[in-house]
């Protein structure tokens, strides 16, 4: 410490540092009104001997520790940057560069994670032309080579990240190691001792340490975040404190524990829908009943098909596909459905495993044709129709072959879908699958209505709102017998079951089948002559931001139908 930086007269600077405290608090701290900043801080022991007494004096401590023993300190956590003040810190200091838009200063505020000195690294070389914005879009997709770049000669996000880092002691670095195993966003409390071991040594202590340490961040509800920037740090720097078997082990258990949470949320929403063997639920489960599955689910998938690319390779990979697609299904998460899949695929060719081949191709075959893509359907259903023969599993031939029936009814082949739906409600009725009855009988209902034949059509979906066991069933069901009805020009009876189904959706907490009910109430009204009255419904199933595919969904065709003609 320079107290000469203080003014005072070189004699009066003892060479003891007690000497010099003592002289800096007896001199400056006595008598004057001063503000003290430390920056940088290490520990309490630094800064107790400067803290200011009996005087009007006062001091800011600045520190990557949280520094507990000040007891009397106000403390002033400083947070990331949001975009907004990321992209003004960048401007301050890059100035309006013309070749740098917004767009790109958002995009790298965000890949440095608000952290206000990648920020001022980042914009202080693209100010001095150490970066274009080619060169910059080159390293925000590499989130280490984003990391490396992040040093500008004399500051580096490595360098100050390393100066916590290099005090830690083994079992902060291998537990901070160990945390890089789990996929980008929050590690919920629920599950941290489940996957998380240290060979006996407490892991919410040592969290807590790292907390302390300002190297993660853990919120009111002990979930955890781990920075992007010190994850980079950590994956890099980690290497040799946590050995292959150890990652490994725990690489295991997490992968176990997903597949057992995932699987028991999913047998909550739909218990009777086929799964695969999957690790008994970990003991302590973030949700109670389908309600609270649901919601898990819904924020919590990002990390899930995150696990699915970790386990690329071992056959937990598409067992865990297998038990997101049906809340992929209900969600219309169509691009993770299709990703997760494609990485399931893979790890089944190379394990040889056809049973897995087959039921992933049928499966993917659906998410094709959620999306409209008719021809890559086909071809997945026939590939897994061809495997299930090959494997003597009868079953999967007759799922194969209802599901490629689906895609001949959105091709407009109605004869030839209702042909093999036959064939399959026979098997499902004959072997008591009440799911997959269901399947059937709501396929049978729009391809005969499709035909003509609405009287048979509304018996089909009668009989599949009789037999719905759950919510989300029933509510598709009825959508169903209302288009039957829409179709066959019964209005009124139509104009019921949309309404029905309306109340049936909010009970199964589906915005895809309300916004179904919705568009057919509109159609409704409009066939009705009260335009008015149909637009205010199409707005508000517009307003469930939900996407269906007019390939798929004969409401919206109905409601493109009659739209146009109501602006002729």
């Amino acid at each position: 410490m320079e107290i000469r930086w203080l003014s005072s007269p070189p004699t009066r600077i003892a060479a003891a540092w007690s000497a010099s405290v003592s002289a800096f608090r007896s001199d400056f701290l006595s008598t004057r009104n001063v503000l003290v900043v430390l920056d940088n801080a290490r520990s309490t022991d630094q800064i107790v001997p400067l803290l200011p007494t009996g005087s009007s004096s006062r001091l800011i401590v600045t520190s990557r520790h949280h520094l507990a023993a000040l007891d009397e300190a106000i403390r002033v956590p400083l947070r990331m940057l949001d975009d907004s003040d990321g992209v003004a810190l960048f401007r301050a200091i890059c100035g309006e560069r013309p070749s740098v838009d917004d767009t790109a200063v958002v995009r790298l505020v965000q890949q440095c994670g608000g952290l206000p000195l990648a920020i001022r690294i980042a914009a202080s070389r693209f100010a001095t032309g150490s970066w274009t914005a080619t060169r910059f879009a080159a390293l925000v997709n590499r989130r280490i080579g984003l990391l490396t770049a992040l040093d500008d000669g004399e500051r580096s996000v490595t360098g100050v990240l390393d100066l916590s880092y290099s005090t830690l002691p083994p079992a902060e670095r291998k537990l901070l190691g160990l945390l890089t195993i789990h996929p980008y966003g929050t590690i919920a409390e629920w599950s941290i001792e489940a996957w998380l071991d240290l060979g006996g040594e407490p892991v919410e202590e040592v969290l807590d340490r790292l907390h302390d340490a300002n190297l993660i961040t853990r919120d009111e509800h002990g979930d955890i975040r781990l920075h992007d920037l010190v994850r980079a740090f950590t994956v890099r720097r980690a290497v040799s404190d946590v050995c292959d078997q150890d990652r490994q082990a725990a690489t295991s258990r997490l992968i176990d524990l997903a597949l057992g949470a995932a699987a028991a949320a999913d047998r909550l929403i739909e218990p009777h829908r086929y799964l695969p063997r999957t690790p008994p639920p970990p003991a302590r489960l973030p949700f109670q009943d389908a309600d609270t599955a649901r919601r898990w689910l819904r924020a919590s998938w990002p990390m899930l098909t995150g696990v699915v690319e970790l386990a690329s390779g071992d056959a937990r990979s598409w067992q865990l596909v297998l038990v997101l697609r049906g809340f992929f299904f209900a969600d219309r998460l169509f691009e993770p459905w299709v990703t997760t899949h494609r990485t399931a695929l893979a790890t089944a060719d190379a394990l040889g495993d056809q049973v897995a081949q087959a039921m992933i191709l049928n499966s993917l075959g659906m998410a094709h044709v959620e999306t409209g893509d008719l021809a890559a359907a086909a071809e997945a259903h026939r590939r897994a129709q061809i495997i299930h023969a090959e494997t003597g599993d009868r079953r999967g031939q007759i799922d194969a072959r209802s599901s490629l029936a689906w895609v001949r009814l959105y091709e407009g082949r109605a004869e030839d879908a209702i042909a093999d739906l036959d064939a399959a409600l026979d098997y499902y009725r004959s072997t008591g699958l009440t799911r997959n009855t269901l399947i059937a009988l709501r396929g049978l209902a729009f391809a005969s209505a499709a035909m003509g034949k609405h009287d048979v059509a509304a018996e089909y979906a009668r009989e599949a709102v009789a037999r719905a066991r759950q919510p989300l069933e029933a509510t598709m069901g009825t959508n169903c017998l209302a288009w039957v009805d829409f179709h066959a020009g019964r209005l009124d009876d139509a104009c019921r079951h949309y309404s029905e189904a309306v109340a049936l959706a909010v009970q199964a907490d589906s915005r895809y089948e309300m916004t179904r009910a919705l568009l057919g109430l509109g159609n409704v009204e409009s066939r009705q002559g009260r335009p008015s009255r149909a637009a205010d419904l199409w707005r508000h199933a517009e307003a469930q931001s939900v996407w269906v595919n007019p390939a798929t969904v004969v409401e919206v065709t109905a409601y493109h139908d009659l739209d146009r003609g109501s602006r002729r």
